[in-house]
């Protein structure tokens, strides 16, 4: 009989572990998430900051453009 109380307890362990395998997957998954939306804002902040840097740059490309043609 103890064949039989093992069969009996190993299919609820075995659905136990497997949910817990799946709620450790799905907190990484939701950590991988967050990383992934601040490093999206992060690389937002900087093109935003970058905005004024690209303007200066084409003023300074067209006045030298500008220079070369006269």
């Amino acid at each position: 009989m103890p064949s039989v109380d093992a069969i009996w307890f190993a299919s609820p362990l075995a659905l136990l572990i497997g949910a817990f395998a799946i709620v450790m997957i799905a907190v990484r998954i939701n950590q991988a998430n967050g990383d992934l939306s601040r490093a999206g804002r992060s690389t937002r902040r900087l093109e935003d900051a970058l905005i004024p840097v690209r303007l200066e740059t084409r003023r300074a490309r067209s006045s030298v453009d500008h220079l070369r043609r006269k």
